[in-house]
């Protein structure tokens, strides 16, 4: 099976194209915070990639490190916004699959990467809405 990485990036509105079956993104909002807690009341939380992949099924895996060589490789630091609005913001793989996602799971993935990258403690928050 051929290396999977990322093909290109594209608009939120091309990913109409490909089949919804695909799409590897989804709902988020916990990263870096106390899970079970009202979001006033989070208490951060020391979360690095591998808590983030932890939780990302194991067949896509490659996927997913793919996207974080190459959010890294081009210091891509957009958030949910960027993610939803920029011309460039959804990653396509090589297979076909691509990534859409809600503005705070966008923001679950970025501060995975940033979190290992920067080993500094993030939350989905500081890159949801940017």
């Amino acid at each position: 099976m051929p290396e999977i990485k990322v093909a290109e990036w594209i608009s939120h509105g091309e990913a109409d194209r490909f089949d919804e079956d695909d799409n590897l993104g989804g709902w988020g909002g916990w990263f870096g915070v106390e899970r079970g807690k009202e979001e006033a009341e989070h208490d951060r939380v020391s979360h690095r990639w591998k808590d983030f992949i932890d939780g990302v099924e194991e067949e896509f895996h490659p996927h997913f490190e793919a996207l974080r060589r190459d959010v890294v490789a081009r210091g891509i630091r957009g958030g949910g916004s960027w993610h939803q609005y920029d011309d460039a913001g959804v990653p396509v793989f090589s297979d076909g699959a691509y990534i859409t996602c809600t503005m705070r799971g966008w923001g679950d993935i970025m501060a995975a990467i940033w979190a290992e990258e920067d080993d500094q403690d993030y939350t989905y928050v500081d890159f949801a809405w940017s």
